[in-house]
């Protein structure tokens, strides 16, 4: 019977990927869903999405295939150079990552035990990387990274990490980490309210010679209005990693929805059209978490105006972003 030990990992990073639509379903019908090897679209709330990546790491790790005689070790095997301590790789600083490890020794030779890895790779998974070493006080190691997709909505994806060390007694120690990355949803209160009669769009830069040419709207069709928080209510939430951003200009396009004249925002976002293309939003006055938008968002509001707006400041090449078929 193996140990396992299945750890969120706290610590911050800048956001990335998309997520699909929210909602609460039960933990056990994701469960089924990635047992059968389905990977259809599951609404979740996150805890169900922190059960689900626990869940998907439990299976995984108990589905990794062993070459003949492994034996499971409840601890690090000795003679490993304290190699097997720690995965091979990862698991990524974000705190909505679990991983899961095991450790097993079986006899042979180190090649023989990665050439078995290879051969038998996790269910639904593809190989990703590898590597090897070994030196003066480090010995002969190698290590194979599978990776497998993920649950839209729930789970960003699953990686099997397997790391083979050359004992001191002459057999291999194995070591199987699991790491599931989870999504966090967008909350439900993060919606524009109803009632929105206004809305006052204006572009700022960073510095006062260099503001965009686009000068503030006020747009009072409520067709218009409605499909345009639409538009930022359909926005998946930005989620943790690391991510290559493009140039930031430091403009920003601010939305701000009035149920009337002379009343406080029912809600404001603040577009960044470049760098990582993030929104921030206020609803009712209370910031809510970070949504990804980027050049798309603001091509769609043009559309919807009709008219390209002009974001880019004064100099810095052509002024619009142009709305695209």
């Amino acid at each position: 019977m193996r140990q396992r030990a299945a750890a969120l990992i706290y610590s911050a990073c800048v956001c990335a990927t998309a997520l699909g639509t929210l909602g609460a379903v039960g933990a056990s019908g994701t469960r089924a869903a990635l047992a059968s090897g389905a990977r259809a679209t599951v609404s979740h709330g996150e805890a169900e999405n922190e059960s689900a990546a626990r869940a998907e790491a439990s299976r995984l790790l108990d589905g990794v295939s062993l070459p003949a005689g492994a034996v499971a070790s409840p601890n690090e095997p000795a003679g490993d150079g304290s190699l097997l301590a720690q995965p091979a790789s990862g698991p990524a600083d974000n705190p909505y990552v679990v991983d899961d490890h095991a450790w097993w020794v079986v006899q042979g030779s180190l090649t023989q035990a990665l050439a078995w890895f290879r051969s038998h790779p996790p269910d639904g998974a593809v190989a990703s990387g590898s590597g090897s070493g070994a030196g003066v006080h480090v010995p002969p190691n190698g290590f194979l990274v599978f990776r497998s997709p993920g649950v839209t909505g729930v789970l960003a994806g699953s990686e099997v990490v397997l790391l083979a060390v050359q004992l001191a007694s002459g057999s291999v120690g194995l070591r199987a980490d699991v790491q599931v990355t989870w999504l966090r949803p967008r909350p439900a209160s993060e919606m524009i309210p109803r009632g929105a009669r206004i809305l006052r769009l204006s572009v700022h830069g960073p510095i006062g010679g260099e503001q965009p040419p686009q000068r503030p709207l006020r747009i009072t069709s409520s067709a218009r209005i409605a499909t345009i928080a639409a538009l930022i209510d359909a926005l998946p939430v930005a989620q943790w990693g690391v991510s290559a951003c493009a140039a930031d200009t430091g403009v920003r396009v601010r939305l701000a929805f009035y149920a009337r004249a002379g009343a406080a925002p029912l809600a404001v976002a603040r577009a960044d059209p470049g760098g990582c293309g993030l929104v921030q939003m206020t609803i009712l006055g209370i910031t809510q978490p970070p949504l990804e938008g980027g050049p798309r968002l603001i091509e769609k509001i043009g559309r919807v105006l009709g008219r390209a707006l002009q974001v880019r400041p004064r100099g810095h090449g052509a002024g619009r972003i142009r709305s695209s078929t």
